[in-house]
């Protein structure tokens, strides 16, 4: 969901109470370039910072290839907060590429970027 940084406090109360987990994606008002997320559990907040690139090629696998990413990052047994991660790296990395499969990075390439 995106909304504005000044409901945050109160998601994060609602996540405690009633929701069992939450992504929120941010917009900053004033600079619309400027996108960051949250996760809010039960157990804590944390902010998401973005995955800087250069340029967008094309942003058509972009959701697509986090939600992929996230899954399989889950699968396989990491953390949330490591998956998420990936996730931001890897559909960041997705449009830096045209088309939508092909689009889709490799796994060292997501690594390499957390070196």
């Amino acid at each position: 969901i995106s909304i504005h940084d000044s409901y945050l406090p109160f998601l994060c109360n609602k996540a405690n109470s009633k929701y069992d987990q939450l992504i929120i994606n941010m917009v900053n008002d004033e600079i619309k370039m400027d996108a960051y997320s949250y996760f809010i559990n039960e157990e804590k907040a944390k902010h998401l910072p973005p995955f800087k690139i250069d340029k967008v090629k094309a942003s058509v696998a972009a959701g697509d290839a986090f939600t992929g990413i996230l899954g399989a990052s889950l699968s396989s047994g990491l953390d949330i907060f490591d998956s998420l991660e990936i996730a931001i790296i890897g559909s960041a990395l997705s449009t830096t590429k045209n088309g939508a499969q092909e689009s889709m990075p490799y796994y060292y390439e997501i690594m390499k970027e957390l070196d």
